[in-house]
């Protein structure tokens, strides 16, 4: 990303290298938030977002929207709006090229720390090998980069937006597991990526704990 300055803000542009980032967006006036990821970034933004479907349909063009997405450790933000919207063969949201993407730093507690972490993911009594990417106390990003394509493949069968998911991870120098459940909130196969959120079913004094204990792994 290339860097410039705005009201002594430093500001960062989406390129073709952000494409298949995951990212959520709040809708103006609501607290209603659609997970999603990033398709293609041209002059519009197109965002393939992940539930409510229905309230895709019924979303009116010029909709205020903030984007907030990770990239890295840090975590980025802008404001813009919805400028049209297409609901088949796959829905997707058209938002317009912001006038300036910037660093948000205001949520400390929920930023994400990268790491690379061997774990499984259950799905369904499926267990899939993955690694973690990042983590915060709320979810975590796991990546099947280096895994098999039968575990890809499972992955794209059993995936649903919201069906239970258990990170597995190995405790200590001994055998024993330790599982966190959690849900699935996306699904990002774009370029052969194959990255999938998962939100904690943790408060937030859990979710400290386990990450502390993760990256002294």
């Amino acid at each position: 990303m290339s860097s410039g300055q705005v009201d002594n803000e430093e500001v960062y542009r989406l390129s073709a290298s952000d494409i298949g980032v995951p990212l959520e967006i709040t809708l103006e006036g609501t607290s209603s938030k659609m997970p999603g990821f990033i398709v293609d970034v041209k002059s519009n933004i197109i965002v393939k977002a992940k539930g409510n479907e229905e309230l895709q349909k019924n979303l009116p063009n010029e909709t205020g929207v903030t984007v907030r997405y990770y990239r890295g450790e840090h975590v980025y933000r802008f404001s813009s709006r919805l400028t049209g919207k297409i609901l088949a063969p796959t829905a997707l949201l058209f938002i317009e090229y912001p006038e300036f993407i910037q660093k948000d730093d205001e949520d400390r507690e929920k930023q994400r720390i990268v790491c690379k972490v061997p774990c499984k993911l259950e799905i369904q009594e499926n267990k899939i090998k993955a690694i973690i990417q990042n983590i915060s106390p709320s979810g975590c990003q796991c990546s099947l980069y280096n895994s098999s394509l039968k575990d890809k493949f499972s992955v794209n069968m059993l995936y649903k937006d919201n069906n239970p998911i258990d990170l597995i991870l190995q405790t200590g120098e001994t055998k024993n597991e330790l599982k966190i459940k959690g849900t699935m909130k996306y699904l990002t196969t774009a370029y052969d990526k194959h990255d999938i959120g998962i939100e904690f079913h943790l408060d937030s004094a859990e979710g400290e704990k386990l990450i502390e204990g993760i990256l002294k792994r």
